[in-house]
């Protein structure tokens, strides 16, 4: 039982540790649309931020280029969201 929770643990404090890192450098540490994201979001007791985006959307690259790159929105990000991007061509079923 203590080797799971342990387990569990160091596994969460990677991707938190990853997540800074890519705040750090200026981009959303965005992840795919999984049962885990859900999982990480209830436990941390974070919300999920969805980014919906397509190759052809002008507005979305919009957002990539300077909402997404602004330090204040990604401390707000790191503190609150679990980030997650569906970008339509990638997950046509969803």
């Amino acid at each position: 039982m203590l080797y799971r929770y342990l387990s569990k643990s160091i596994a969460g404090m990677a991707v938190i540790m990853l997540a800074s890192a890519a705040l750090a450098g200026g981009s959303v540490p965005w992840r795919s649309w999984t049962d885990e994201v859900f999982a990480q979001a209830r436990s941390e007791n974070r919300l999920v931020l969805v980014d919906l985006s397509a190759e052809w959307c002008a507005y979305c690259k919009k957002m990539d280029a300077t909402t997404w790159k602004d330090p204040k929105v990604l401390a707000a990000i790191e503190e609150h969201y679990v980030p997650v991007k569906v970008v339509d061509e990638e997950d046509p079923e969803l």
